[in-house]
Formats: structure tokens, C-alpha cells, sequence
């Protein structure tokens, strides 16, 4: 039986061990010239420019820090038919740009799932995703199935949405001069 409750414990942190929290980041060195305060206005910029409500994802500006945190969220609509457990929602996540003279660094991280509530009152919300194969998350309410094929469709719909953002930073940022003199060649 002790045999039996180690192998169990260790499967349990195998699982563990490998099931990380889904995160993008990178350090992007751009114009040495370029200092962290303008670099800060272009970030503020490309937030309010990709959000449709960029002042309501900023909740913290730092300009002396060279540092913005925002929240943002993305709609979620199952790729799967489930009639009775409620998956569609929203995944929450949250945006870290940080600034220093001639770079930047993007952080998207803290993906949690939010989902709706049925006509039973069940709320199908499942938290944080993770990058593993199972989810591990503590709503038992809903069948194991169910938990890991969101946590799997979350998953594929956060890697191909966040993506196409870093890209929508990266070009935004390719030209700071520009985007802070607001020159526009219409």
C-alpha cells in the first residue's frame, strides 16, 4: 500500500512539475538613441491603439520606471459542442510592457478562463490555463473531460491570438519616431 501511495505522489508531481503557466516574453533591443521615455509614450500609444478601450486596460503607468501593466481580455467561444456545461466566456490575461533606453520587453501572462453560467446556475469558469497536457486547476464541479478539453481548447485559441498581438507591438514599435510625432503619410 506504501508502494502503491509513493508511486501516486509521484505521478501527482510529475504532472505538476511539467504543467507550467502559459507566458510570452521577450526583450526587443530596438534604436539605441531612443530613450525609455519615448519608448514608454509609444507603448502607451500601441495600447490604446490595439484596445478598443486602451484606458480601461492600462491599470498601472510608470513613466519614471519605464513600466505599464494593463489587463485585457479575449472573447472565448468553444471550437467543441457542449450543451450542458457553460465554456463560453472570456480569457483574461494580463500585459507587462517594461522600458529602458534602446529596448523593451513584452510580458503576456496569468491567462485565466472565464465562463458564463448556465440555465442551472453552473458556472463554467476554469481559471488559469496551463501549458500542460491535463488541467490542473481545482473547479470540480465539471467532469475531468470536460476540464482539460477547455484548458486544451484555451490553449490553442491563446497561442494563436497572442501571437498575432506581439506582431501588432512589434511592427507598432519598429518606427517610434513616427508613431510619437504622429506622422502619417495619407
Amino acid at each position: 500500500m506504501k508502494t502503491y501511495f509513493l508511486l501516486l505522489l509521484l505521478l501527482v508531481n510529475y504532472n505538476l512539475a511539467f504543467a507550467q503557466e502559459i507566458k510570452f516574453e521577450e526583450v526587443i533591443q530596438v534604436d539605441t538613441s531612443l530613450s525609455k521615455s519615448s519608448l514608454f509614450k509609444v507603448g502607451k500609444l500601441w495600447l490604446n491603439d490595439t484596445y478598443k478601450s486602451g484606458k480601461n486596460v492600462i491599470q498601472m503607468e510608470d513613466e519614471n520606471a519605464g513600466i505599464i501593466l494593463g489587463k485585457a481580455v479575449i472573447k472565448y467561444t468553444p471550437t467543441f459542442y457542449s450543451s450542458s456545461v457553460p465554456a463560453t466566456g472570456y480569457i483574461n490575461y494580463t500585459i507587462k510592457l517594461s522600458f529602458k533606453n534602446g529596448r523593451y520587453k513584452y510580458e503576456f501572462y496569468d491567462f485565466i478562463h472565464e465562463g458564463s453560467t448556465n440555465e442551472y446556475g453552473q458556472n463554467g469558469s476554469l481559471g488559469l490555463i496551463n501549458d500542460g497536457e491535463n488541467y490542473l486547476g481545482n473547479s470540480g464541479a465539471f467532469s475531468k473531460g470536460y476540464r482539460e478539453k477547455v484548458n486544451e481548447d484555451t490553449q490553442k485559441r491563446i497561442k494563436s491570438q497572442i501571437p498575432l498581438i506581439i506582431s501588432s507591438l512589434k511592427a507598432f514599435m519598429v518606427d517610434p519616431k513616427n508613431a510619437i510625432n504622429g506622422k502619417d503619410d495619407w
